[in-house]
């Protein structure tokens, strides 16, 4: 972490201090340095929202491609407020009573040089239903488990400071009243905890950010005490954690924000040397975007349904999972004992089908369904538990008792015999689970998991939810059914030069306009016009900051190869091998080509096209 910010962890005072009599200057090594006055800079180019993301298939690329660090944390936890207060406008970061107005993914570009990237909340949000909470957790685990190989560089995992709260204590003696200062503890949730999971999981770094920090009334040993809660919770001291304050509309009142924007450039600046970090070196940074084959893989281990979210953030999945199946054991219990068993009843309340579960059938007009009473009595010797099956069983026309058709609720009993019966069923249902009543073969069939080990019945995934999850696992193939993403990594893997166009080979652009002069006209003259200006770039007459392009044209870099295999950029800039992810350095001074990999780029045509904006030139 970046030593100015150290200090900040234990309370005490430093150049901008959180509490207490500014100190004298720490000394900071040329490279701290350097990164201090590049956070400066940066900071002060300007900023803009780059784009709203709603699926993996719309992730930033090519252009827009640079290091991104993302905020997390619990509904009003600060995350917007954070990024309203770095970039200096109340405009970037939404906020509002409530919590919980992110719902995708935002992301900020600062001094056109990184991205900041405000992420939904993972816990209950007011207002809101349970597909759009479970949308926006899947969104959010799956981004980071995307992109931490590639352009995620860190997390920042906010947390509220405690609250220390004024009680009023009356006095019995006398009529008055004193003052007693309650100290409270972390407030850590279930929802904390499984955020901890992931976060181990997928092994990403993080720091966590103590929000709301003017709680602590610039008191050290509140600062102390509440960093070694966190560190309890966590388990370990390895993971910085900084206090901090922002608020936009007052920036006297904020604390360590230039801290935090000190180490979220160090961050961003990891893969630069010490003489590469200017402006200049962190821009040149691009990645190369995902493959279809990764996103199938992060939205198949990160499933929507298996991130149905209790009500409460107090409640865990687990005791929410064990209430669901007592609730549905007694529904269970009810209609086994009314001994009517509809298809409608298995397929929308247990999620079973008639396959398994035998429904009533009409035979002569009355019939009933009904469990066998030896296969309730008789146990296997290999297990301790004894299931029932379902058999029909119709009546006799000249029993004593007939009852009719439409008296679907009325239980059909036909002697006494049957009655006692009945009753040795019920008593025997009420010892046995969920587990029990339902059907071996379905047990893998009627959960959702994901690779944090969470398993929820399907019974509690609603259908807003299985729609939600249909429409946002869509993105993947629509993503590699695109011609120009097969293009794009044909030509990073090809050991063509794409920048020297050989002898009667036209090149990529001339092939695009080739292929297009069959559609309308007003297309092909609108394509020539934009190569025109794309030629003008290259050639360097027209300025950088003159280029504005339509945002699903021209976004992806032009790449080309030399003869060792690993793919390079005009110019001999460096550029790594690898996968989706991997650092490429030099596209974006190169020149830039080709087709969008996003298919929903267009959304914001007029507020993500520009190259490069007026206040970073």
């Amino acid at each position: 972490m970046f030593r100015r910010s150290l200090i900040q962890l234990i309370g005490l005072p430093a150049p901008v201090n959180f509490g207490g009599s500014p100190a004298q200057p720490i000394a900071m090594s040329p490279r701290e340095a350097a990164i201090e006055q590049l956070a400066v800079e940066v900071f002060s180019k300007g900023n803009k929202i780059l784009k709203v993301v709603d699926d993996l298939g719309t992730l930033p690329e090519g252009l827009h491609s640079f290091p991104e660090v993302c905020f997390v944390g619990k509904p009003s936890c600060g995350k917007s407020s954070v990024i309203a207060t770095l970039c200096h406008n109340i405009k970037m970061g939404r906020t509002g009573r409530g919590g919980g107005r992110t719902t995708k993914l935002e992301f900020f570009n600062v001094g056109d040089c990184m991205l900041l990237v405000d992420t939904p909340s993972y816990g209950s949000w007011e207002r809101r239903t349970v597909a759009l909470n479970a949308l926006g957790v899947t969104l959010m685990r799956r981004y980071i488990s995307l992109r931490k190989e590639g352009n995620l560089k860190h997390v920042y995992w906010l947390i509220e400071s405690p609250q220390y709260e004024f009680k009023m204590k009356y006095q019995s003696h006398v009529n008055a009243r004193s003052r007693q200062v309650a100290r409270d503890v972390l407030r850590i949730e279930p929802r904390d905890e499984e955020m901890l999971d992931f976060l181990a999981h997928e092994k990403v770094p993080f720091t966590v950010l103590l929000s709301k920090a003017d709680r602590l009334q610039d008191k050290p040993d509140r600062i102390r005490r509440a960093i070694d809660d966190v560190h309890e919770f966590i388990g370990t001291d390895d993971i910085p954690v900084m206090p901090i304050s922002c608020r936009p509309r007052s920036p006297a009142e904020c604390r360590n924000v230039h801290e935090l924007m000190c180490d979220i450039t160090d961050k961003c600046c990891g893969e630069l040397k010490d003489n590469e970090l200017t402006l200049k070196g962190l821009h040149s940074l691009s990645y190369l975007p995902p493959t279809a084959q990764s996103i199938i893989a992060v939205e198949a281990n990160y499933p929507v349904g298996a991130h149905v979210m209790p009500i409460s953030n107090s409640r865990s999945i687990s005791e929410t999972v064990k209430l669901h199946n007592e609730a549905k054991l007694g529904f269970v219990r009810v209609r086994q004992a009314s001994k009517l068993f509809g298809t409608s009843f298995y397929e929308k309340a247990l999620g079973y089908s008639n396959d398994e579960l035998v429904a009533p059938s009409h035979d002569a007009g009355v019939a009933t369904s009904r469990l066998s009473h030896n296969s309730l009595t008789s146990s296997s010797t290999n297990s301790s538990v004894t299931t029932g099956t379902l058999v029909e069983s119709p009546i006799n026309e000249t029993s004593s008792l007939v009852a009719s058709p439409t008296a679907s609720n009325e239980v059909l009993l036909t002697t006494k015999q049957q009655h006692d019966k009945l009753q040795v069923q019920q008593q025997q249902l009420a010892a046995m689970s969920v587990a029990d009543l339902l059907p071996k073969n379905r047990e893998n069939a009627t959960t959702i998991s994901n690779v944090l080990g969470v398993a929820l019945p399907v019974t509690m995934v609603g259908a807003s939810v299985t729609r939600a999850a249909k429409a946002i696992d869509r993105s993947a193939d629509a993503y590699a059914e695109m011609v120009e993403a097969q293009g794009y990594y044909g030509i990073v893997n090809s050991s063509e030069d794409f920048f020297i166009t050989a002898a009667g080979t036209p090149s990529h652009q001339e092939r695009t306009l080739s292929e297009r002069k069959n559609g309308p006209r007003y297309a092909s003259h609108r394509e020539i016009a934009k190569q025109r200006m794309l030629d003008k770039y290259v050639k360097g007459v027209r300025k950088d900051r003159s280029i504005q392009l339509d945002a699903h044209g021209y976004m992806c870099p032009w790449l080309g190869s030399n003869s060792g295999g690993g793919p390079r950029v005009k110019g001999s800039n460096v550029v790594t091998n690898g996968g989706s992810g991997a650092l490429v350095r030099g596209l974006k001074e190169s020149g830039f080509g080709g087709h969008s990999l996003s298919r929903k780029t267009t959304k914001n045509t007029f507020r993500a096209t520009k190259k490069t904006g007026f206040w970073a030139t």
